[in-house]
């Protein structure tokens, strides 16, 4: 349910993470793109809870999960302790994601 529900709101407002990611310097993600990996997450998300083409929707969200954790959980680069932690949180969250659709992806 966290990628469908995630994915709806991207692409009902992509422009929230387009202008979050303007300001981690992640100058590529705009509205489009945002709603374009929003459509990905939510149907993948669907695909996999309803066990249709698993291997392949599972994979789909490993691929968007490690593009999105490296560009927009760069816990390294926060300066503030606050927002390092807070990032490294994210990151360490989403490898475990990742781990996670591995793991669907393979079975």
């Amino acid at each position: 349910m966290l990628f469908v529900l995630a994915g709806t709101a991207q692409v009902i407002a992509p422009h929230r993470d387009a202008e979050l990611a303007a300001v981690r310097r992640v100058r590529f993600v705009t509205p489009g793109l945002v709603r374009l990996g929003g459509v990905v997450q939510a149907l993948a998300g669907i695909a996999v809870i309803l066990g249709i083409r698993t291997t392949v929707a599972a994979g789909m969200l490993a691929v968007f999960l490690v593009v999105a954790t490296l560009t927009m959980h760069r816990f390294w680069a926060a300066e503030d302790p606050a927002e390092r932690a807070s990032e490294q949180a994210h990151f360490l969250k989403n490898v475990a994601l990742i781990g996670g659709a591995l793991v669907v992806s393979v079975a």
